[in-house]
């Protein structure tokens, strides 16, 4: 269950340097990268039980703070679209899982984004207040929302858990399972359209994306791909820096900078 984030930079394709920022035995995952720092999820024994909380790195500090300190389990941070406060999957008291937003200004302002909506894994926010949600089931569903609305649309069945979102071509990118095979799909939210794009190895569950390029890893490679590229093709070999598992991938904005999770025992919390 244990897991690092590391933090990479980049010139042009070529690794400059790899910190991690994390360095301890335990869970670190989910790696949010801002300009000003990385918020992820942190695992810790509380009163002899597991739960999660929000963390921040500030890049200029080095220093690492707990934002959320509470007696529930928060992951998942993500940036909602006014970029003041982070939205959050909660697990409440009676273990229903909701999504949150917690203020960025005032720490202590908390509040349910959706009271029947539930339970969610993973979030990603999009144009005009809407995001696509992982909706846990037999199986999961990808549902699409609008803030202040209660109802949900499903979009999909048999989903992964990556969901992202790209502005440049306004699409929801996520992977899904037909008949034993893995695809990265696209949702369209102005037509309700979702087109698959490219069959994914079965043990890739995440990726995301560097402007126009998917990237994924496999093991300790990372891996790109962009359209109408046939198949992905080797780009970064981080071997060196983890020797297990790299899952989750984020980049900044200019891709210049890259967050990836490396396993220590290359096992991962089921429910996160």
């Amino acid at each position: 269950m244990g897991s690092d984030i590391f933090i990479a930079d980049l010139k042009q394709n070529d690794v400059l340097s790899v910190d991690n920022i994390t360095q301890r035995l335990g869970y670190d995952n989910q790696p949010l990268l801002t300009p000003e720092g990385v918020y992820y999820t942190a695992g810790f024994e509380k009163n002899q039980q597991w739960q999660t909380d929000i963390m921040f790195y500030d890049f200029v500090t080095k220093q690492t703070k707990n934002l959320t300190q509470s007696d529930v389990s928060e992951y998942s941070p993500t940036l909602m679209p006014s970029l003041s406060a982070l939205s959050l999957i909660v697990v409440e008291e009676d273990g229903a899982q909701k999504l949150w937003s917690y203020s960025l200004a005032e720490p202590q302002k908390r509040m349910r984004i959706f009271e029947s909506i539930a339970p969610v894994g993973y979030h990603a926010w999009g144009n005009n207040n809407e995001l696509v949600m992982f909706i846990l089931g037999e199986p999961h569903t990808l549902q699409f929302a609008q803030l202040g609305k209660e109802t949900s649309k499903v979009i999909a069945h048999d989903i992964g858990r990556t969901l992202t979102y790209s502005a440049s071509i306004e699409r929801y990118a996520f992977s899904l399972y037909e008949n034993g095979t893995q695809w990265l799909a696209q949702f369209n939210p102005s037509n309700g359209q979702v087109d698959k794009l490219l069959q994914l190895p079965l043990e890739v569950d995440y990726f995301a994306w560097r402007e126009q390029q998917l990237v994924f890893a496999k093991q300790s490679k990372l891996y790109t791909w962009s359209a109408p590229q046939a198949a992905p093709k080797l780009w970064l070999d981080l071997s060196a820096y983890c020797q297990t598992k790299i899952t989750r991938l984020n980049f900044s904005v200019d891709g210049n900078q890259f967050a990836f999770v490396c396993d220590e025992l290359a096992v991962e919390q089921s429910q996160i």
